[in-house]
């Protein structure tokens, strides 16, 4: 219905027999458009369990079917540059949560920013890649609007490790990583078992204060102490603490400790005695990211 009926309500009365037979003649390519959208998400590093939301893959099948680019999409060079851009929409709409509720209108409104008769011109002709900034425009104003204020972004900064919006959220933070291969992991910038007990607390001569401030999920568990990393970085990583950790690596990469920092989105702020501030400052950075990529 989507890629050629006027109303895409599902229901009855919008199949005919007109309409099913024209589904059933082009179904080994509607089919192929499918199959190359689900491809090139798992290339992004989805699975079942982060890709929260399917029905934002039906602009993407609209996009690829209408100009017949489906064949290979996922791994063609010439296509690099709007598979760019489609990941961080994606990207953008799952962590917006877009596709909430009710969606035959969001998805009538993206697909009329291709075109504004689906009878007559399937895609806007001349289009030459996936059109995120004009779907952007689009929207703004309703109440599926993609922007999003310092208050939105806090709240997002807030979600843990095991959620299934975390992904989408690392993966506009960290978009260069070989998420193709699934070559990457979550990581705890100050390892989890820092925060379990007062023990290593006392130890490390942390304030008793501070102790509901280490202790506290919303600080360690979350964006705010995530990072996506590749996975062989990772491994060397382990339990390390932060600090010794990007001595080390900034040592290995021949580059100074603020470049590492810069490169992975971590204020140079690494004793463990400071992780308040670290939490504090990194909210900043993240934040001023989010707001520019949204």
């Amino acid at each position: 219905l989507i890629l050629y009926s006027n109303n895409i309500k599902f229901k009855v009365a919008n199949f005919s027999a007109d309409n099913a037979k024209e589904f059933e003649l082009k179904w080994e390519s509607i089919r192929a458009a499918i199959c190359s959208v689900f491809e090139l998400i798992k290339a992004f590093g989805y699975t079942e369990s982060t890709l929260t939301s399917k029905n934002a893959l039906i602009p993407l099948i609209y996009y690829i079917y209408h100009r017949n680019i489906y064949t290979d999409f996922s791994t063609r060079k010439c296509y690099e540059e709007d598979r760019k851009i489609i990941r961080q929409w994606v990207n953008i709409v799952l962590v917006k949560k877009l596709f909430g509720g009710q969606s035959d209108n969001i998805l009538t409104t993206i697909r009329s920013v291709f075109t504004d008769d689906v009878t007559k011109n399937p895609i806007i002709a001349n289009v030459d890649l996936f059109p995120k900034d004009r779907i952007v425009n689009k929207l703004k104003g309703t109440t599926k609007d993609m922007t999003m204020d310092d208050d939105y972004i806090d709240n997002l900064l807030l979600t843990q490790k095991d959620s299934g919006l975390a992904f989408s959220i690392l993966s506009l933070l960290y978009p260069n990583l070989d998420y193709k291969n699934g070559n990457f992991h979550k990581d705890h910038l100050h390892p989890e078992s820092l925060f379990k007990g007062d023990e290593y607390l006392k130890q490390t001569n942390i304030s008793q204060g501070k102790y509901e401030f280490y202790k506290d999920p919303n600080n360690w568990n979350s964006i705010l102490n995530l990072q996506c990393l590749d996975a062989n970085e990772n491994m060397s990583k382990q339990d390390k603490n932060l600090k010794e950790w990007v001595l080390h690596e900034a040592n290995k990469q021949s580059c100074t400790v603020d470049k590492f920092c810069e490169e992975h989105v971590i204020p140079n702020i690494l004793d463990f005695a400071d992780f308040e501030m670290f939490i504090t400052e990194r909210r900043k950075m993240l934040r001023a990211k989010l707001k520019s990529l949204f």
